[in-house]
């Protein structure tokens, strides 16, 4: 689509002919021309006259989607007048002479339908240091969701939602999937990878819905197969876990030293599938799902809770297990689950925080809060006003957190029980 500047002058008058021109010219062959001719014509002639129709009426086609192409431009031009992203200047004759502008695209995603980009140019004057602070801005004035922003030398592409994500509702759910299924449903257009985008992370206030969260991907875990190890320091809902039938009793910690054999038994696991499976020039490349391995995840909840009540040499054994398995455990299908009240630097430094392939932040953080969770100077965060709403990001689809909504689980929905059917 044509680059849209101050300059641009919207074709106004061009489409609104056409389209006068069409109906006046079909309705004087249909209505007065055809019927006044028609028993004198042979059939090739009111063919001909019938192929004239079709053309003009693909014209028109033609005409109304330049039309729309044109309204989209017409929307870019109002926004840099809007928002005086130009720089004038009056002549000597008092008339007023544009001498920058910012230049901006809409460019149609092909490859995913559900969104569209608005492109920005840098074309390196006085008016560059606006091209990438513009996001808050088009999404107030588009109206549309901003998932994206990403930076390159000559342009900034702001890329945002065109079909409004859904809610996930448990109930409604089929969690029996593939069991050789490696994803991870959030919404209902945010999925990811976990063999691609490995280890988890979530940071939430009580009453945030961190807790549902966290239990949600326990079940989209059993269902694909994954064996399930949970530290839950502070005997909490996630320790229940242990009364689950058939759900290895041993795979549940509260207590710091239980917590810590956990993670050596894991880390253990982990060497030995390096060992088995990883040891060869046959191994280059691969990763577990090649091998037929289901995933093995730990989920320890109050990760901060854990280091501060804990012995130290045992939090200090128990952290290193766990720095362990974050840095190596990807290519092995050893996953991570962490989850926190708030973000703790002593905790989350950012050479870990970078190996956790899905970061979200529940409710409302603090800006060095945001800043610990996604390590980004990315402010656009939007206010959360509902419980299970936040932000996330996952490495390898999205450059920046987005907003989303946590699957919802009704006052009916019994977690257990639907548990109970992957053991």
């Amino acid at each position: 689509m044509k680059r849209v500047s101050i300059n641009w002058v919207y074709p106004f008058w061009g489409s609104r002919i056409i389209f006068f021109l069409f109906i006046v010219v079909v309705l004087f062959i249909d209505l007065y021309f055809l019927p006044l001719i028609a028993l004198k014509l042979s059939i090739n002639q009111i063919l001909l006259i019938c192929s004239i129709e079709i053309l003009l009426s693909s014209l028109f086609v033609f005409g109304q989607f330049n039309r729309s192409k044109y309204l989209k431009q017409k929307k870019l031009f109002k926004f840099i007048k809007l928002n005086q992203l130009y720089i004038t200047q009056i002549t000597e004759t008092k008339e007023k002479k544009y001498i920058e502008t910012l230049e901006m695209e809409w460019i149609e995603n092909k490859e995913d339908t559900s969104t569209f980009t608005i492109r920005v140019y840098n074309i390196g004057g006085l008016l560059s240091h606006k091209v990438n602070d513009l996001g808050s801005k088009l999404e107030a004035y588009l109206g549309k969701k901003l998932i994206s922003n990403t930076k390159q030398l000559t342009y900034t592409d702001y890329t945002f939602e065109l079909i409004k994500d859904e809610r996930l509702k448990v109930s409604d759910l089929n969690l029996e999937k593939d069991r050789n299924s490696t994803v991870i449903q959030l919404t209902k257009k945010i999925s990811y990878d976990i063999s691609k985008s490995p280890h988890g992370l979530t940071v939430g206030t009580t009453g945030s819905g961190k807790s549902m969260f966290l239990n949600y991907k326990i079940l989209q875990y059993a269902s694909i197969g994954a064996d399930i190890y949970i530290c839950d320091p502070k005997n909490a809902d996630l320790s229940l876990l242990r009364y689950v039938s058939g759900f290895p009793e041993d795979n549940v910690a509260v207590t710091s030293n239980q917590i810590c054999k956990i993670l050596r038994v894991v880390n253990t696991k982990m060497m030995n599938r390096y060992d088995k499976y990883f040891s060869g020039q046959g191994s280059f490349g691969k990763d577990f799902t090649d091998f037929g391995l289901k995933p093995i995840v730990v989920f320890i909840d109050e990760v901060t809770a854990f280091v501060k009540v804990s012995d130290k040499k045992i939090a200090e054994e128990a952290m290193s297990y766990l720095y362990n398995l974050v840095m190596m455990g990807r290519q092995v299908g050893v996953l991570i689950e962490a989850s926190l009240q708030r973000p703790d630097a002593s905790i989350l430094d950012g050479a870990i925080r970078d190996q956790l392939g899905c970061r979200v932040a529940l409710g409302n953080l603090s800006e060095d809060g945001y800043r610990m969770v996604f390590g980004s100077n990315f402010k656009d965060y939007k206010s959360i006003q509902i419980k299970g709403g936040g932000h996330v990001q996952i490495d390898g689809k999205m450059t920046l957190p987005t907003y989303f909504e946590t699957p919802f689980f009704d006052k009916n929905f019994d977690f257990l029980k639907e548990l109970q059917k992957y053991y």
